[in-house]
C-alpha cells in the first residue's frame, strides 16, 4: 500500500495506525519512520482532526506546516522529519473505525484532491485490520 499511495500521491512518511473504539488511542502497526516504531501506542486528543477521521469518518488534510502544528501534539516529530503536509485516512468497515492511513509529506504537498484519490485504497488494509485486535 505504501508503494501505491507513492505512486499516487507521494509520501515521505507513511503510517498505519489501529484504533479503540473511542478513537482516542492508537497502536501503530506500521511506518517508514524509524522515530516512529510499529507497536507503539499513541494518545489522540479531541479537535478537527478527531471530529473529521472518527467523527465523520472522512479524511483529514492538514495541508501546510501551520495546520501541522494546529492539529498535531507531535508536531515537532513530524517537523524533525522534514514533513509539514499530512492526510489522515480513516479505514473503516461495516460502519466501525478500524484503522488510519497517514502519509506525510513537505509543507503543501496535499490537498483534498490527494486525499480523495487516496483514500480507496484504504479498503486494502480492512482484512488485516479486522484480526488485530484493538488497542
Amino acid at each position: 500500500m505504501a508503494d501505491a499511495l507513492q505512486s499516487l500521491i507521494g509520501h515521505k512518511v507513511f503510517t498505519v495506525l489501529r484504533l479503540n473504539a473511542a478513537g482516542l488511542r492508537s497502536r501503530r502497526l506500521f511506518s517508514t519512520l524509524a522515530a516512529y516504531p510499529p507497536g507503539a501506542l499513541k494518545d489522540h486528543r479531541r479537535g478537527a482532526w478527531h471530529d473529521r477521521v472518527i467523527g465523520a469518518g472522512e479524511p483529514f488534510v492538514a495541508p501546510t506546516l501551520e495546520a501541522v502544528r494546529a492539529s498535531f501534539p507531535d508536531h515537532a516529530g513530524i517537523e524533525a522529519a522534514g514533513c509539514g503536509s499530512i492526510i489522515a485516512l480513516p479505514v473503516r468497515w461495516d460502519g466501525r473505525m478500524l484503522a488510519t492511513v497517514n502519509v506525510w509529506h513537505v509543507s503543501g504537498h496535499y490537498d483534498d484532491g490527494a486525499a480523495r484519490r487516496a483514500w480507496p485504497l484504504t479498503v486494502l488494509l480492512v482484512p488485516a485490520c479486522l484480526t488485530l485486535p484493538s488497542p
